[in-house]
This record gives C-alpha cells, sequence and structure tokens, in this order.
C-alpha cells in the first residue's frame, strides 16, 4: 500500500493506513445514516400530508351533508 515510500512502510506507516480506512469507514456509515434518517423522515412527512388531505376532504363531505 506504500504510495508515497517505497520499500516496507514500517508501524507508523501501517498504522497511519489504518486510520485512514477507519476514518473512511466511520464517514461512509455517518453519510449512509444521515441518508436513511432524512429518507424516513420524508416518508413520514408525506404518509402525515396524506393523512392530513384526507381529514379535510373527509371534513368537506360531511359538512356538506350536515348543510342539505
Amino acid at each position: 500500500m506504500g504510495r508515497f515510500h517505497k520499500g516496507s512502510t514500517g508501524a507508523g506507516g501501517a498504522a497511519m493506513y489504518y486510520i485512514r480506512d477507519f476514518a473512511l469507514l466511520f464517514a461512509s456509515l455517518l453519510v449512509a445514516g444521515t441518508v436513511a434518517v432524512v429518507g424516513y423522515d420524508v416518508y413520514l412527512a408525506t404518509r402525515y400530508h396524506r393523512l392530513v388531505v384526507e381529514r379535510a376532504r373527509l371534513m368537506r363531505v360531511l359538512s356538506r351533508r350536515l348543510e342539505h
């Protein structure tokens, strides 16, 4: 993996690559978690919006029936 060093990198170089790999893994998990939370939030918002619209429609129908 020694991109900048010729030959063996030694313990310090290996640790640097492990730290980088863990940092990349953590960043990708953070991004995936954020996408999942935002997606679920949008899903809940659209579901709630549909319920509100349906309730408003039912109220209009009921109010028309009560008037006649």
